[in-house]
């Protein structure tokens, strides 16, 4: 998908916190589906403690556009982590209310639901 027909899904989504994220565990999304909450984590370690929305790499959405250099840098990021050895699903997911994580780029989306498949 490029940049123009990402920014195009996001724009018809009326969605106003859009965010990239890798779906773990094996776990396996459809465009639509709404996602289940996050788990906090405390020095490397998931704790039992569900977020109020699900954790991704804030995509900057202004209402009009994600730059494509931004994009493609959340890409890079989202791509070093270890936890991508396994090839998991990445989607970029929106919602309309969120708040700023705790780690660099991160947002935790409120009702965050699958846009798109990359």
């Amino acid at each position: 998908m490029d940049i123009e027909a990402l920014n195009e899904t996001i724009e018809e989504s009326g969605f106003s916190k859009i965010g990239l994220r890798a779906m773990t565990g094996g776990k396996i999304v459809n465009i639509g589906d709404d996602l289940d909450n996050s788990f906090d984590w405390v020095d490397g370690y998931i704790t039992k403690s569900e977020l109020n929305g699900t954790c991704a790499l804030d995509l900057g959405w202004d209402g009009w556009e994600i730059d494509e250099e931004w994009f493609e840098e959340m890409l890079r990021e989202i791509k070093s982590y270890s936890m991508l050895s396994d090839n998991e699903q990445l989607v970029v997911i929106g919602g309309r209310e969120g708040f700023e994580g705790n780690d660099v780029n991160e947002i935790v989306i409120e009702d965050a639901v699958c846009l798109c498949i990359l």
